[in-house]
């Protein structure tokens, strides 16, 4: 549900620039896949998250993945770029996903 304001957020502050919403929303979940390596180092959070929350992060993390490629898509860059752009980003946030979901596993204090 987050994901889905942030990205009306920025959909209604660039105007419906989709090349600039798809920019930002990458990046974002990039980063954002990126933190669960770190999340549960944070005491604040190693208290309120289990292992549930952390599975849904990475459900989220992959949803947020598919619009982005979508969005990508809708952008009036050339076809050749787009394909390029979506196969390192496809790259890089599965293998984020795949090792975060590795590293949660190995993790004995998670509940």
């Amino acid at each position: 549900m987050i994901n889905f304001a942030i990205y009306v957020s920025l959909f209604s502050y660039f105007n419906g620039d989709v090349g600039a919403v798809v920019s930002r929303g990458i990046i974002r979940n990039l980063v954002s896949s990126s933190m669960i390596f770190y999340a549960h180092k944070v005491p604040m959070l190693a208290k309120i998250f289990s292992k549930t929350d952390y599975m849904y992060w990475i459900v989220a993390s992959i949803g947020a993945m598919v619009v982005n490629v979508l969005l990508l898509m809708k952008t009036d860059l050339p076809g050749q770029l787009i394909f390029f752009l979506v196969l390192v980003y496809l790259g890089l946030q599965s293998m984020i996903i795949f090792y975060a979901a590795k590293y949660l596993s190995k993790i004995p204090a998670l509940n």
